[in-house]
């Protein structure tokens, strides 16, 4: 499966965050929550004085963009070949959504500890948001479908956050609190969110 290659920097308008503190980020978010998300926890974790720290003028919000971009950023380029694959819209978009699982899984900390976090814009790039950047790739395959007549939809962006969440935080929950397999999980849930979309005319894989 493809998946982004890290880069030691990740830039948000003249804003510049070492991968380091990144990584440090989603350590803490994964140990002790968004609670435990300040700066002294940053520099302490990054191993950076409080001081270089402010230097470099990132924020905490700056932090939680930055890693829920290095996560949406993970989704976009894993799920390249099932957005310009061959196949059927309908067969795509199972695709798609088992790599959704899989990016989830890779960054769980950030995305369970910042479940109840809204949405922020992303700097430099004009009209995204954290949240908007998951879904619009599910958006494009719905409305594929709608075309290649695989999947029925009426309302293709509503029904993009209702699967794409559905799948990402339900497979998150049976995962970590109930301790399910990965594939069994990612099967099932699959199933469940996208059986009212199928069209009759396909056969699923």
């Amino acid at each position: 499966m493809c998946c982004i290659d890290a880069t030691a920097i990740v830039s948000y308008v003249g804003r510049e965050i070492d991968d380091d503190v990144l990584d440090a980020v989603t350590r803490i978010l994964g140990r002790d929550g968004v609670r435990g998300l300040t700066i002294t926890a940053v520099a302490d974790e990054a191993k950076l004085s409080r001081v270089t720290l402010h230097r470099r003028g990132s924020s905490l919000d700056d932090f939680v963009i930055g890693v829920l971009a290095r996560a949406s950023d993970d989704l976009r380029a894993s799920l390249w070949p099932a957005l310009t694959g061959n196949g059927d819209a309908a067969s795509r978009l199972q695709i798609a959504l088992r790599t959704l699982c899989d990016v989830a899984e890779r960054h769980a900390a950030v995305l369970t500890a910042l479940y109840a976090e809204p949405s922020r814009p992303i700097p430099g790039r004009p009209g995204r948001t954290t949240s908007f950047e998951f879904i619009e790739p599910f958006e494009r395959l719905l409305r594929d479908g709608m075309i290649d007549g695989s999947l029925r939809v009426e309302d293709p962006e509503s029904e993009a956050i209702l699967v794409a969440n559905t799948v990402c935080w339900t497979y998150l929950h049976m995962r970590r609190a109930h301790r399910w397999p990965a594939g069994r999980t990612a099967d099932k849930i699959i199933t469940l969110a996208t059986a009212h979309l199928i069209s009759s005319k396909i056969s699923t894989p």
